[in-house]
């Protein structure tokens, strides 16, 4: 039997086909889950799905401003409705705005903090609702390397990253007693549009970074991908309040 054979996935941020939601809503997909992939992009989510479809079944999207409560309680009415549960909640969803500090907005921290932490509470707030009702569940925060280290031009998107981190801890002990486990993932320099963008908006800076990985190299999605479905699956039964780096070694030195 496939690891997720049979469970109920739901995996925001999917609309990039270079980008790490989809790449973890396809490998699920091919571990035999039903997925649903979900980004406030709804053509471009429809497409991923289809693409995904070919090579598996149960594969839906979904449209979800993942900043609005309605629309996640849209969301979770709509997969109660076609499954009758949910096993699996990856909050993935989350915009990076490089900049310097004394160039930062309001408008852009904001924009930052509305995706990236409050997206991933209201997701963790209403999957959890959803998976209490079964006595079971694990929810995957996508943190980043910038939540656990100082990384320039990212003030606003390493104080949502660390809030994930530690938001995630406090909810994995509340949400134990109801088998529902949380536990982040902290990928560092991995080959997606989000570190194109930061590298261009770096320049020397992000060369300097990527020197200091012991590796010597960026990740692939897969990198994160395989870690979500061991997260996600129940080889990870005892793991809870945790958090996996995927950083090819880089706050280890």
């Amino acid at each position: 039997m496939k690891r997720l054979q049979n469970k109920v996935a739901l995996i925001t941020g999917c609309a990039s086909p270079n980008g790490i939601g989809f790449g973890i809503a396809r490998l699920f997909a091919a571990e035999g889950a039903r997925v649903f992939l979900a980004d406030i992009d709804a053509d471009s989510i429809a497409l991923r799905a289809e693409e995904i479809s070919r090579e598996a079944q149960d594969i839906h999207s979904l449209s979800l401003d993942v900043t609005s409560e309605p629309a996640w309680l849209e969301a979770m009415n709509t997969i109660e409705a076609r499954f009758g549960r949910l096993d699996i909640l990856v909050n993935n969803a989350g915009i990076l705005i490089p900049q310097y500090l004394q160039e930062s907005t309001l408008e852009d921290w904001s924009a930052q903090l509305d995706v990236n932490l409050l997206g991933t509470f209201l997701g963790t707030k209403h999957g959890a609702n959803l998976m209490r009702r079964h006595g079971t569940g694990s929810i995957i925060n996508i943190s980043s390397v910038a939540g656990l280290i100082g990384v320039p031009t990212n003030s606003a998107y390493s104080a949502t990253k660390g809030g994930i981190r530690l938001f995630s801890k406090c909810a994995a002990i509340e949400l134990a007693p109801a088998g529902i486990r949380v536990n982040t993932i902290h990928p560092g320099f991995i080959t997606t549009d989000i570190q194109i963008a930061a590298q261009k908006s770096m320049g020397d800076d992000y060369q300097r970074m990527l020197e200091k990985v012991p590796m010597k190299r960026s990740g692939v999605v897969d990198d994160v991908a395989y870690s979500a479905a061991y997260l996600a699956s129940d080889e990870s039964n005892y793991v809870t309040g945790s958090e996996l780096v995927i950083d090819g070694g880089l706050t280890a030195s």
